[in-house]
């Protein structure tokens, strides 16, 4: 990896004009005179299925995602004796394999709701809820998804530097997230485009498809707004393991649920969270990671 060094002009350039776009669009879409006289409905589609049936599949998805984990990890001690997951590379691949069994999971989790949605007691129970706005169109989704992205960049400047000094004045000491380090200590060009599949395609499709289309779906059309907001979002950040990051992603999470509710699709908070990992990986590969 390249050594730490002085910010280019070019960087500094691209990051204040994505924070100046952030900043444009969260007036535009929110905070003028205009937006907030809108009205915004939800496009989020109720999901007809009582608690237990959505906890069962919840713990389908995670049995699926650890067995996934352990089969792919047995299999590479299996092909090579030495394979240990002190490697920071074989922990990202046993990432990857643990979000592919999550994934699967879901679509089947979604396929069996479907089915259940089509039982008549469950039926009328979907209808019986107002009908949700129809989703934007999907061209429209992906250059929204980019905007969101400039918000969450824009947002994160203020809060990462007044969080960094309060754990600072705290005495805390919190360390960067394993992926930072994983990408720093990584030297293969093979390996680190690896990593980065990882990190810009999957982790986003699974943690979306989980956090928003699951639990933020399944929560917004059965308790207040607010609350369906902060519980995704908590567990979110929560599940990342790491005090220095936790608020950014809460508020990221929150502007990820926001964006799915306002447009009803999933491809908005995947691309946004695709470009958000693949900047921080820019950026590490640029030696600016500190």
């Amino acid at each position: 990896m390249p050594e730490q060094s002085a910010t280019p002009v070019s960087i500094i350039i691209t990051m204040s004009a994505i924070c100046i776009a952030g900043l444009f669009l969260l007036w535009h879409w929110e905070l003028s005179p205009t937006a907030r006289k809108t009205v915004q409905y939800s496009r989020v589609r109720h999901i007809a299925a009582s608690w237990p049936y959505f906890a069962a599949m919840c713990i389908l998805v995670v049995f699926a995602a650890f067995f996934a984990q352990s089969l792919f990890v047995q299999c590479c001690k299996w092909i090579h004796s030495d394979f240990s997951l002190k490697n920071g590379f074989n922990q990202m691949l046993s990432q990857g394999a643990f979000d592919i069994g999550a994934i699967a999971a879901v679509l089947y989790a979604r396929r069996f709701l479907l089915v259940m949605e089509r039982l008549p007691r469950l039926a009328i129970l979907a209808h019986a809820q107002p009908k949700p706005a129809p989703p934007i169109p999907l061209l429209q989704a992906i250059l929204v998804g980019i905007g969101v992205f400039c918000i969450a960049r824009m947002v994160f400047v203020p809060v990462a530097f007044a969080w960094d000094w309060l754990l600072d004045r705290a005495g805390v000491e919190a360390a960067s997230q394993d992926l930072i380090q994983i990408f720093i200590n990584e030297t293969s060009p093979a390996r680190i485009a690896a990593l980065a599949s990882i990190a810009v395609v999957i982790a986003p499709v699974t943690e979306e498809a989980i956090f928003r289309g699951g639990l933020f779906g399944y929560i917004r059309t059965r308790t207040q707004r607010l609350i369906a907001l902060i519980i995704p979002s908590f567990v979110f950040s929560l599940v990342h393991f790491n005090l220095r990051v936790f608020p950014l992603l809460f508020i990221f999470g929150v502007i990820l649920s926001v964006s799915y509710e306002r447009t009803g699709r999933l491809t908005v908070p995947i691309i946004a969270h695709a470009l958000l990992n693949l900047s921080t990986i820019l950026t590490i590969l640029l030696g600016l990671a500190n």
